[in-house]
């Protein structure tokens, strides 16, 4: 991967929309219009969510904004609304730079607090693990649950049209 020029880096913004993707791909095979649109809105619906939330961990976990790192998965889905979703993060204030430029912040080069086998933001990576607490992915379970219910709703629509 090195030969050629990927570099692995943590994010800081992860979320769950690839659940989506399957869904969306299926009604671009059908033709589905008005699917794809709802399916559309909830990804970005559910990355813009994303983004808020863990503007207010970093806040939270480091007292200030870190410069995110945003998970993208590669699907059509992803690729078809690219547009949309990078202009209303620019609506919402984002600053685009390199890897190399978030990299460079000290956030990156502190010590990962998880020892568990999940995926998580690097942010939540760095919390100290506390006995009885919530655990720090509580909102990361949360949305997950909400796209598989607007999912159920999206696909009930779709079958009336």
């Amino acid at each position: 991967m090195r030969q050629l020029g990927y570099q692995n880096a943590h994010v800081t913004i992860d979320n769950s929309d690839y659940i989506i993707a399957t869904p969306y791909r299926a009604a671009v095979e059908r033709g589905d219009t008005l699917a794809m649109r709802d399916y559309s809105r909830l990804m970005l619906r559910h990355d813009l969510d994303a983004v808020r939330h863990f503007r207010v961990v970093s806040t939270r976990t480091l007292g200030r904004q870190v410069p995110h790192i945003l998970l993208l998965h590669a699907n059509e889905m992803t690729a078809d609304n690219l547009d949309e979703l990078l202009g209303a993060l620019s609506a919402e204030g984002a600053r685009f730079i390199s890897l190399d430029e978030a990299l460079s912040d000290s956030a990156y080069r502190q010590k990962d607090r998880y020892t568990g086998m999940k995926g998580l933001s690097w942010l939540y990576r760095l919390q100290e693990p506390r006995t009885g607490a919530l655990r720090p992915w509580q909102w990361d379970d949360s949305a997950r649950g909400g796209i598989v219910s607007e999912l159920a709703r999206v696909s009930t629509a779709s079958d009336r049209y």
